[in-house]
């Protein structure tokens, strides 16, 4: 299927790239290495921020639809700290391996590090807000104790959630 139609549906579908036959393997080897990069260049910016934008991240539009997806369902279950990487999974109607290589190969971290992401961004912007102490904040966020939640935020971000509060939201993160 070489015509402009097939190659146009090919596209449409999500497709990065497509290559009728008969290809060159000059050309085939030169568009994989630009999706090496490409790909390199979304995770390296998805990991130097803290907010996670799939419209950034993602490469094509089904990839960009899977991250929303993702992040609503976490934001729905936030406050669960029961939520698991399996229940997470069943969620998005895949099995745990195959979520995990997803989002490993999206944003270059685990499931784990997925839903971290999520309930720290979440916390600061609780946080941030200054409607809410830090045990509040724990619970809101999916986290059963306020220390475990701590040592977590400042792993993340370097600084313990109670010096955030207590330097009046001016301590940047």
């Amino acid at each position: 299927k070489g015509d402009v139609a097939d190659q146009l549906d090919g596209m449409k579908v999500g497709a990065d790239d497509y290559l009728p036959k008969p290809f060159s393997m000059q050309l085939l080897m030169a568009k994989i290495r630009n999706q090496f990069r490409t790909r390199d260049m979304a995770i390296r910016n998805y990991s130097n921020s803290s907010a996670i934008e799939p419209e950034k991240v993602a490469g094509n539009p089904l990839d960009e639809k899977f991250l929303k997806d993702a992040m609503e369902i976490m934001e729905k279950h936030l406050d669960d700290s029961q939520f698991t990487t399996d229940e997470f999974a069943r969620s998005m109607c895949m099995s745990r391996s195959s979520l995990h290589m997803k989002m490993k190969a999206l944003t270059g971290e685990s499931t784990n590090e997925f839903i971290r992401r999520i309930r720290m961004n979440k916390a600061l912007d609780l946080l941030k807000s200054g409607n809410y102490n830090v045990s509040e904040v724990s619970s809101m966020v999916g986290y059963s104790t306020p220390s475990y939640f701590a040592t977590t935020f400042k792993k993340f971000y370097g600084s313990q959630p109670s010096d955030f509060i207590n330097k009046g939201n001016t301590h940047s993160l």
